[in-house]
C-alpha cells in the first residue's frame, strides 16, 4: 500500500476546485455534497422543490 498523507483533504479540495466554476452542474450528484462543505455560500438545488415548483400542469 502506498502512503497517502493528507489524502482525504486533498481529494475533497480537488473535487471542489474542479466544480467551483460550474457549481450548477453538481445537481443530483456527490459533488453537491463536496461543495456544500467546502464552498461558502453554496446552496444545493433540491430535487423535490424543482418538481413541486415547476410549471408543469397537474
Amino acid at each position: 500500500m502506498h502512503p497517502r498523507p493528507d489524502f482525504k483533504r486533498q481529494i475533497l479540495e480537488a473535487f471542489a476546485a474542479g466544480n467551483a466554476n460550474r457549481p450548477e452542474t453538481t445537481f443530483g450528484n456527490v459533488n453537491a455534497d463536496v461543495l456544500s462543505h467546502l464552498m461558502p455560500g453554496f446552496e444545493r438545488t433540491d430535487f423535490v422543490d424543482v418538481i413541486r415548483n415547476s410549471a408543469w400542469s397537474d
